[in-house]
């Protein structure tokens, strides 16, 4: 999802549009993959933004150290800040061994005051991350206010050690605080210790997102974009069915940690993605061909509303931002749908399956990938980078 795989539109009316394809799996020649692409409307040119009001929550224990981690969440917040407005507001939160109030909320008419608070950081200590988190809060709520836009970026390379007596200690408190108009985004950075799966699991519970940052590059790219940091709409959540009489099985790749039970789908209450303006994700499904001995489904329960033509079916169901009851939009693929070459595509996923030695790679192996990645004709700086790094990995084995 670090591509953009189709040109999808959405209509003037609606918050979203998804678009299905199918192309072909070059690990596995008899399947086939279907993709859901679905893309939030563009923040409207015409449309002034909300004012911010951000607390940086940022790690300072000496984990941090290291030119990749602090160094590099200074520069890049340094960076933002000077691309922000007068009437959005700033706190810092600073935490290692113990946590304190760096610089409580301050307009941005007063940046140097900020720069300075920013620039005076330095590494050292233990991670307590709950107290950290658990004051940036207080500093969010005594600042809230409806008309802004409320979120904690936290920075981090994820190593909580400290104040946590259970791994989901802090995945509760943060969850405890959804749903209350104040969005959490994880920044993580480093290698080695850095702990991918804790922050993308706080942001999930924290109605927000997540991005590794490896470069200042990276970080200015992330911030610059405003989906990122207002979303347009909380508990999205995509629905895809099957038809059995069309395929046997199916498999979602990727997004494992975001697998939900068919029943929690139309359940409000069941904690959904969080997606902003301009924002675009594509879920792909590894398809197999021929009739399913499962045949309890939509496409059973609902005959009079869906044909034996379609191949699949998808509800899209979300929350507008500032409401608590869910839209919910249905779209179908014909089986008649004609099969693209989505070289890309395979590119991504095939690198993911031989990174992961998958047992669903089927043929691949490092020289189908290498392969791959030869012919095809980049035509973006993050495509040649995708392809260097297959390069790079395959060298690397040989």
């Amino acid at each position: 999802n670090a591509f953009q795989h189709k040109d999808v539109s959405v209509p003037e009316n609606e918050l979203f549009n998804v678009n299905i394809t199918r192309s072909n799996c070059s690990w596995n020649k008899d399947n086939e993959l279907v993709s859901v692409h679905l893309k939030a409307k563009d923040l409207p040119k015409t449309n002034v933004r909300k004012a911010h009001n951000f607390v940086f929550l940022i790690d300072v224990s000496g984990s941090m150290g290291s030119s990749n981690r602090l160094p590099l969440i200074i520069k890049g917040l340094r960076n933002f800040v000077k691309s922000l407005q007068p009437e959005d507001r700033i706190s810092i939160v600073t935490y290692s061994g113990y946590t304190g109030v760096v610089l409580p909320s301050t307009s941005c008419e007063n940046k140097n005051k900020i720069m300075d608070a920013l620039s005076a950081l330095q590494s050292g200590g233990s991670t307590n991350g709950i107290g950290g988190i658990k004051e940036a809060y207080r500093q969010a709520e005594s600042n809230f206010d409806i008309k802004y836009n409320n979120r904690i970026i936290l920075a981090t390379d994820g190593d909580f050690n400290v104040g946590i007596n259970s791994p989901g200690d802090l995945e509760n408190y943060i969850s405890k605080k959804r749903g209350q108009g104040i969005y959490l985004t994880a920044l993580g950075f480093g290698m080695g210790n850095y702990k991918n799966s804790t922050l993308e699991t706080l942001a999930k519970r924290g109605d927000g997102n997540h991005f590794y940052i490896h470069s200042l590059n990276d970080m200015d790219h992330v911030l610059s974009n405003v989906g990122n940091l207002i979303n347009i709409a909380r508990d999205v959540k995509l629905n895809v069915e099957f038809n059995p009489r069309l395929v046997s099985n199916y498999r979602l790749i990727g997004y494992e940690n975001r697998l939900m039970k068919p029943k929690d789908f139309a359940d409000d209450t069941k904690d959904g993605g969080e997606l902003g303006y301009g924002h675009y994700v594509t879920a792909v499904f590894e398809v197999e061909k021929g009739k399913s001995s499962t045949v309890e489904s939509e496409f059973v329960k609902q005959r009079s509303k869906l044909v034996k033509s379609d191949l699949a079916y998808v509800k899209l169901r979300y929350k507008p931002l500032d409401d608590s009851v869910s839209v919910q939009r249905e779209y179908t693929l014909l089986e008649d749908t004609p099969i693209e070459e989505n070289e890309l595509l395979n590119l991504i996923i095939a690198l993911g399956l031989e990174l992961r030695d998958s047992a669903f790679k089927g043929d691949l192996s490092k020289e189908a990938l290498l392969e791959l990645a030869k012919s095809y004709k980049a035509t973006t700086e993050q495509e040649v980078e995708l392809k260097n790094l297959v390069f790079k990995l395959v060298s690397e084995e040989q």
